[in-house]
């Protein structure tokens, strides 16, 4: 059994950020038993998300977040404390819809993925559809950012492979 966010803190919105340094803590938690087919083994969260808001869309790991994938070629890997996300980048116009900080584990182990390369782009974007499901996204919610990503995000993919600097 892992122990798992589910939705966000009801006094954080797009107009209502905390004030910097403040915890980003989930207020409902819930227990979460591995995913059906995946009773032993990946996927797993190893080590829960910890991130503390720090300006704009930025937030900061607090502490490594650790997650096992089950998507062939991926596996274990690591995001290290310190590292800085903004969660989902989705336009402020659809956060009614998909709000980039809903799913956060989704959004941190892709924005991982991406920066870190040695899988493919196909892979990294599986893997997030992967991480939503895990946590309990709907399967329509899952395909839909999927597809997104699938149609979007090649700009960040390149600029990663490119040489682009991290965010900080």
């Amino acid at each position: 059994m892992h122990l798992l966010r589910q939705g966000v803190p009801d006094n954080m919105t797009a107009d209502n950020w905390p004030p910097d340094g403040t915890p980003y803590r989930p207020a409902k938690w819930r227990r979460h038993a591995p995913a059906p087919g995946h009773d032993i083994g990946p996927p797993t969260i190893h080590q829960g998300l910890q991130a503390v808001y720090r300006a704009g869309r930025r937030f900061e790991l607090i502490a490594d977040f650790e997650y096992e994938s089950a998507i062939a070629g991926v596996g274990r890997f690591t995001c290290p404390k310190g590292m800085i996300t903004d969660f989902h980048s989705v336009p402020r116009a659809l956060w009614p819809i998909f709000p980039h900080d809903d799913w956060a584990e989704s959004a941190v182990a892709h924005d991982w993925l991406y920066r870190r390369g040695g899988v493919t782009r196909k892979q990294a974007d599986q893997t997030h559809r992967e991480v939503l499901r895990f946590l309990g996204a709907s399967a329509a919610r899952a395909q839909a950012m999927y597809t997104g990503l699938r149609a979007w995000s090649w700009r960040a993919w390149n600029d990663y492979r490119n040489g682009k600097p991290w965010p900080t």
